[in-house]
C-alpha cells in the first residue's frame, strides 16, 4: 500500500486539500477510516503502551491465525465470519505499522478472502436464513472491506476487481429478501458501506427485493434505512430507532452491548465511517448516542459486571464473559471510542475496562484516544425518563451496592427482544446477584420446559406488580389481567439522585401496561453510610379500574430457597441454587425482604431464573418467588411498603419491625444502637399520619431518627413534615412537593408553590446554589419554590460562606471553551424538563433561570 498510499500522501503535501478534495481521487479511493496522511502518526504511536503491545498482537495473529486448520478444513457455522473479521482486522493493522513485510500480509489477505468468500457463500446459499451465515458473516463483510480499503492502490487490476466482487455478492445477498428482514438493521448497514465505498456503483435489481416495500434504490436510502429505520409500508428498525428517547437501548443490557460494543460490526461501526467520510457528521454529538453509551458502560451492567436482567439479558451474565466464543463485551474497539460521543460515556469504559488489556485490530487501534486517557470517572445515580432509574453507590467498587428500575415508555414495531417487566426492580450487591427477573437463555430458549411465549411474555416472572390476577400453572402462567403485549410503560415521573446527602429516589409510573388499572412505583436507595449498610425502600401504589379487590407484587429473589424469617412479613434469599449455587465471589450474600404493609397471603412459587449458559460456568435453574396479594376497596389504590435489605457475613440484616398503625403501615429499621429509620406508606395521603411523635401528610414518609432526633427524611407528595419538637423541623407546603432533606442539604420537586422551612438556627434559603427570597416566620422561612426539581440547602446561623467556583458542565457543546455557543445551547433547552439535559447545570432536571445565572459569569 504504501506504494501508492504515500504517492497520494506526497502529492497531499504538494498540492494541499485540492488533491483530497478530488472527486477523482475520491471515486477511486474512498478512504473509510484510514488517509494516507494518517501514516506517519499511526506508525509512530505503536512505540509506547497500549499500541506497542496491540501493533505485536496485530503482527502475530496475522502470521498464525489461519482460515483453514492444521488438516485443511475450513471454521464451522459462525466461526466462518469471525475468522474473516479477525485476520482482516490484524492484517490491515499490521500491513500500516510495519511497511518492510507489507508483500505478506497483503498475499495473507489476499489468500485468505479467496478461500473464505466462496466458502461462505456456498454455506449461505445451503441455509439462507441460518443466523451463522447472516451477522457474523456481516461483521467479516465489515472488516474486509475495510482492509480492501487499505490495500486499495497496491492491488492489480485483476485482483481488485475479484475481491470487489467477493463482496459484491455479499452486498447483494445482504440487502434483498428474505435474509435482511431477520436482523435489522445489518442488510442497511452492509449496502450502506458497501455504496460508500462504491459511490458511483449502480444498484442492480433484485428479484427479491421490491424497493418500495424491502429495500432501497440509492445510498441516502440505504443510510437512513440503517439510522432510523421506517414504519410503512413494512416495518424495519433502525439504529437509532432501537433507542428510547433518553437513550437507553429498549430490549436491555445484553442486545445493547451485542449492538453497540461487540459483536455485530457492521451497524456498531459504521457510525464511524459514515463520520469519517462526511457522509453524516452527525452521529457523534447526538444526544441519544451519547447518552446511550453513557448508559451502557456507566448503568447497563452492576459494578461487579453483572447485566442488568431487563428483557432478554440473561440472570448470570457479565460484561467480562466471551460472547460467541470470540471476545467478551469490553475488550472491544467500541470500549475507548466511547470518548468520541462524550468524555463521560469514554471515562465510564475506561473504569470498566480496568486492566484488560485491548487486542491488536485496526479499530482498537485506531479508537484507542491519543494521548492515552487516564482519568477515569465512575458512575453517580442516574435518571432516564424513558428508560428508567439506575441507583449506585458513589465510588464503586465490585461489591457495591447498586439497584435499577426499568421504565420504558416507547416503542416500536420490531422490539422482538422485550419482556412484560414494566416497573420492574433488579438489585445487586456484595459482589452478587440478588433480585433478579426472569432473564434469558435464547430464543427459542434453551434452558427449560417453559415455552418462549410462557417464559419471556409473561409479568408474574418479573418483580413488578399486577391487578386481580391468578398465577394457575407456573410454568404456563395466566394471561388474563396479564400486563400488555405492547410491552412499555409510562417512564419516571419524577426523580432526585443525591450522592451527596446519601439519597435516591425515582417514582415510575405503569401508563398502558396493565389492562385493569395502573401501577406507581416508589423505589429508594438509602445510601450506606461509615457502619450503617445501604438498603432499599419501595412504595408501591396499585390502583384497579375494572372493579377488582385483588392486587399483587412479585419478589423473584436468586434463591431457590426461600427462608421464612416471619410469616406473610419477612424472607431471606440465599443465592441458589443449592445443589450449585451461581455465585461470582460472596456465598454469604442475600437478600431480606420485609414486606412493611401486611399482605392477605402469600405464595411460595416455583419460578424460572433463565441464563444462556453459552457464556459463563452459571446455569439457569428453577427458583422460588414471592407472589404476594393484597386487599383493597373496589377501584382504590393500596398503598404497601417494602423493604430490601442485602446482607452478607459483614453486614447483617438490621432489627425491622412492622409497623401497622392508624392510616399507615410499613417498618422500622435499626440501622445501629441509636439509629432508627421509619419508613411508612399513608392509606390516605390527604390526612396526617401520626406514628411516635412525628406526623406527615402525603403518600409516604421515610426519616431518619439518631439518639431520638430527626436528622433526614423525606416525604413524597405531600404538604407536611414535623417533628414536634421545640424547635421544630419539617416542613409546610401549598401544594404536594416531594421533598429530601439530610440535616440542610438536599432536593426538593415543587408545582411552583410556597414552602416554609422550619430548622434551628434558620437564616435562608439556596436553590440550585442561589440564594432564594424568603420571608422569616416562627422557627422558619418562607419562600416560592418555582416549579421543577432543584438542589436545596437551608441556610443556618452556623452555615460556611459558599466559596466561588465554576459550576459543573459550561461547556455544553463540548468545544474546549465556555462562550455564546454554550448560552444557544441553553437557550435552545430552556424550560424543558427531565433527566439528563445538557443545560441543568445544576442538576436540577429543568433548565431555567438558575441555569442562566450559572453560566453567564462565564461568558
Amino acid at each position: 500500500m504504501l506504494g501508492r498510499f504515500a504517492l497520494g500522501y506526497s502529492l497531499f503535501l504538494v498540492s494541499g486539500f485540492l488533491i483530497l478534495a478530488s472527486p477523482a481521487l475520491a471515486q477511486t479511493h474512498p478512504f473509510l477510516l484510514v488517509r494516507p496522511e494518517q501514516l506517519p502518526t499511526l506508525q509512530s504511536r505503536a512505540s509506547q503502551a497500549p499500541w506497542s503491545s496491540m501493533k505485536q498482537d496485530a503482527l502475530d495473529t496475522c502470521l498464525n491465525l489461519n482460515y483453514l486448520d492444521t488438516q485443511n478444513q475450513p471454521p464451522l457455522d459462525r466461526a466462518k465470519g469471525y475468522r474473516v473479521r479477525e485476520i482482516a482486522s490484524a492484517c490491515a493493522l499490521a500491513y500500516i505499522l510495519n511497511p518492510p513485510n507489507q508483500t505478506s500480509y497483503r498475499q495473507k489477505l489476499i489468500n485468505t478472502f479467496n478461500l473464505a468468500w466462496p466458502d461462505i457463500r456456498a454455506a449461505q446459499q445451503n441455509e439462507p436464513i441460518s443466523y451463522e451465515y447472516q451477522p457474523p458473516v456481516a461483521a467479516g463483510f465489515f472488516h474486509a472491506l475495510l482492509a480492501l480499503d487499505i490495500l486499495h492502490d497496491d492491488l492489480d487490476p485483476a485482483t481488485l476487481a475479484q475481491q470487489e466482487a467477493y463482496l459484491y455478492d455479499q452486498f447483494v445477498y445482504f440487502s434483498s429478501r428474505p435474509t435482511y428482514l431477520r436482523y435489522p438493521p445489518m442488510g442497511a448497514a452492509v449496502a450502506t458501506l458497501w455504496l460508500t465505498y462504491k459511490r458511483d456503483a449502480a444498484i442492480p435489481p433484485h428479484p427479491s427485493c421490491n424497493p418500495s416495500l424491502d429495500c432501497c434504490n440509492d445510498r441516502v436510502c440505504w443510510k437512513n434505512l440503517y439510522l432510523n429505520g421506517r414504519t410503512q409500508p413494512s416495518a424495519i428498525d433502525g439504529l437509532l430507532d432501537r433507542l428510547s428517547d433518553s437513550g437507553v437501548y429498549r430490549e436491555g443490557s445484553l442486545y445493547a452491548h451485542t449492538a453497540y460494543s461487540h459483536i455485530r460490526d457492521e451497524r456498531t461501526f459504521l457510525i464511524d465511517v459514515l463520520e469519517f467520510t462526511h457522509e453524516d457528521n452527525s452521529l457523534y454529538p447526538n444526544p441519544r448516542l451519547q447518552h446511550l453509551y453513557e448508559w451502557l458502560y456507566g448503568y447497563a451492567s452492576a459494578p461487579n459486571g453483572f447485566m442488568i436482567p431487563f428483557s432478554d439479558t440473561s440472570d448470570f451474565q457479565r460484561i467480562y464473559d466471551p460472547a460467541e466464543n470470540i471476545a467478551n463485551f469490553i475488550e472491544s474497539a467500541a470500549t475507548l471510542r466511547a470518548f468520541k460521543f462524550s468524555t463521560e460515556a469514554g471515562q465510564y469504559a475506561l473504569w470498566r475496562l480496568g486492566q484488560s488489556q485491548l487486542p491488536g485490530n485496526l479499530l482498537t487501534y485506531l479508537f484507542t484516544p491519543y494521548p492515552y486517557p487516564t482519568t477515569i470517572k465512575k458512575p453517580d445515580s442516574r435518571l432516564y425518563s424513558d428508560g428508567g432509574a439506575f441507583f449506585v453507590e458513589p465510588n464503586a467498587v465490585p461489591a457495591s451496592l447498586y439497584g435499577a428500575m426499568w421504565n420504558i415508555s416507547t416503542n416500536s414495531n420490531n422490539d422482538f427482544h422485550k419482556h412484560k417487566d414494566t416497573n420492574a426492580l433488579y438489585l445487586s450487591g456484595y459482589n452478587e446477584q440478588l433480585l433478579v427477573n426472569v432473564g434469558f437463555c435464547g430464543a427459542p430458549n434453551l434452558c427449560s420446559n417453559y415455552s418462549d411465549e410462557n417464559l419471556y411474555s409473561r409479568a408474574v416472572l418479573n418483580n413488578t406488580a399486577l391487578i386481580n390476577y391468578t398465577i394457575g400453572n407456573p410454568t404456563a402462567p395466566n394471561l388474563q389481567n396479564d400486563h400488555n403485549p405492547e410491552k412499555v410503560g409510562g417512564g419516571l415521573i419524577e426523580g432526585i439522585t443525591n450522592p451527596q446527602t446519601g439519597f435516591d429516589y425515582a417514582l415510575g409510573d405503569s401508563g398502558p401496561a396493565l389492562p385493569n388499572g395502573n401501577h406507581q412505583r416508589s423505589f429508594i436507595f438509602i445510601h450506606p453510610k461509615t457502619s450503617i449498610p445501604g438498603y432499599y425502600v419501595v412504595f408501591d401504589q396499585i390502583t384497579p379500574n375494572d372493579g377488582s379487590t385483588r392486587v399483587h407484587l412479585a419478589w423473584h429473589p436468586h434463591t431457590d430457597n426461600l427462608v421464612t424469617q416471619l410469616a406473610n412479613t419477612q424472607y431471606l434469599a440465599h443465592p441458589g441454587p443449592a445443589s450449585h449455587p451461581n455465585v461470582l465471589a460472596n456465598p454469604t450474600a442475600g437478600l431480606s425482604i420485609f414486606l412493611g404493609t401486611h399482605p392477605t397471603s402469600v405464595d411460595l412459587v416455583p419460578g424460572l431464573l433463565a441464563h444462556w449458559q453459552n457464556f459463563n460456568q452459571f446455569r439457569a435453574y428453577l427458583g422460588q418467588y414471592l407472589f404476594t396479594t393484597y386487599q383493597t376497596a373496589s377501584n382504590q389504590p393500596k398503598n404497601i411498603a417494602t423493604i430490601l435489605s442485602p446482607f452478607d457475613s459483614e453486614h447483617p440484616v438490621p432489627p425491622l419491625t412492622p409497623i401497622n398503625a392508624p392510616n399507615t403501615s410499613g417498618a422500622m429499621i435499626q440501622s445501629s444502637s441509636s439509629t432508627y429509620d421509619t419508613a411508612l406508606v399513608a392509606d390516605q395521603p390527604n390526612l396526617d399520619t401520626f406514628y411516635q411523635g412525628v406526623s406527615f401528610m402525603g403518600f409516604a414518609s421515610w426519616y431518619r431518627t439518631d439518639t431520638g432526633t430527626v436528622t433526614a427524611y423525606f416525604v413524597q407528595k405531600g404538604t407536611n413534615f414535623n417533628d414536634h419538637q421545640l424547635t421544630r423541623h419539617g416542613f409546610q407546603a401549598n401544594s404536594p412537593v416531594t421533598l429530601h432533606l439530610n440535616q440542610t442539604q438536599g432536593n426538593i420537586i415543587s408545582p411552583g408553590t410556597q414552602v416554609t422551612f422550619y430548622y434551628p438556627g434558620l437564616m435562608g434559603i439556596r436553590l440550585g446554589g442561589q440564594l432564594l427570597a424568603s420571608t422569616p416566620v416562627t422557627n422558619g422561612r418562607q419562600a416560592t419554590i418555582p416549579a421543577g426539581t432543584h438542589t436545596l440547602e437551608l441556610v443556618t446561623d452556623g452555615s460556611p460562606t459558599p466559596t466561588s467556583s465554576p459550576p459543573p458542565d459550561t461547556d455544553l457543546d463540548n468545544n474546549g471553551v465556555t462562550d455564546w455557543r454554550d448560552l444557544l445551547v441553553l437557550l435552545t433547552h430552556f424550560a424543558a424538563s427531565g433527566p439528563n439535559l445538557p443545560a441543568d447545570l445544576n442538576h436540577s432536571l429543568r433548565v431555567d433561570i438558575f441555569d442562566f445565572n450559572l453560566l453567564i459569569p462565564f461568558l
